[in-house]
């Protein structure tokens, strides 16, 4: 289940990283939103999938607790994101994928620690 949950995550970082791509090249964006939008591919680049890739090879090796601790992470993305558009009192522009990745993490975080 954790890793099922864990290959959803990492597909669902990606889509919320292309999409902050896509604005950030097919528009120009409003004052304020480029800087966080560029935090965003920057945290869904480095710290989400990194935490994602350590994700499953911890579950390939059984261990559960490292596994909790790289989910634990990898929730660090999509809710550093939100804060960085907060810090700027502007509107994110990703917030629903932000939304939807942090509770998918918070679903494979439950798993992993009942298997630990």
């Amino acid at each position: 289940m954790v890793i099922a949950i864990a290959k959803n995550v990492a597909s669902k970082s990606t889509n919320g990283k292309k999409i902050a791509e896509e604005i950030l090249k097919d528009k120009k964006p409003k004052r304020g939103i480029e800087l966080p939008l560029r935090d965003c591919v920057e945290l869904y680049d480095d710290d989400a999938n990194d935490s994602f890739n350590d994700t499953l090879r911890f579950v390939n090796l059984g261990d559960y607790k490292e596994v909790t601790s790289s989910l634990s992470i990898a929730l660090d993305a999509p809710v550093n994101c939100e804060e960085g558009f907060k810090e700027f009192d502007t509107k994110s522009l990703i917030s629903n994928e932000n939304n939807v990745l942090s509770q998918l993490i918070s679903i494979a975080l439950f798993f992993s620690v009942l298997l630990r």
